[in-house]
């Protein structure tokens, strides 16, 4: 098998990150390429700050980073923290963009305020965004 990894990245946006639209693009660009890598993950973004968790085999997400480094819709590509994982915590998405409330906004941008923040604290907070928002959708009877 190969070595399964989970790293964090944050990065600048180079246009504010308001559009919906351009965001709902980006996603399902990321859902079919990441599907066909074998790499699934969580997204999220401030106005200006795109931070996605990244899962899978090593060579797949090495293989990603390098072209979000060439990606013209950022720059500054951070990798924060890469580990090691046995299981994966977002199997069930190619690439989720858990929705956030204000709190969700305020508790992000301290992480990334925080030039000790890990892969821990932000899988932590995405997991957290992701479950309150699967607890607010309408039940299917």
């Amino acid at each position: 098998w190969p070595s399964m990894i989970q790293l964090v990245y944050v990065s600048v946006s180079t246009q504010p990150l308001t559009s919906v639209l351009a965001i709902s693009d980006l996603l399902d660009q990321a859902r079919r390429n990441n599907e066909r890598a074998g790499i699934t993950g969580a997204l999220t973004f401030t106005r200006d700050h795109f931070v996605q968790i990244l899962e899978g085999p090593a060579e797949a997400l090495d293989d990603l980073l390098v072209k979000l480094r060439a990606d013209p819709r950022h720059h500054d590509v951070k990798v924060l923290d890469r580990l090691p994982i046995v299981c994966r915590r977002f199997a069930q998405w190619g690439m989720i963009a858990p929705r956030f409330t204000p709190d969700h906004q305020q508790a992000l941008q301290s992480l990334l305020d925080r030039a000790d923040a890990g892969l821990e604290q932000y899988t932590d907070l995405l997991s957290r965004m992701i479950v309150e928002q699967d607890q607010k959708l309408p039940k299917a009877n």
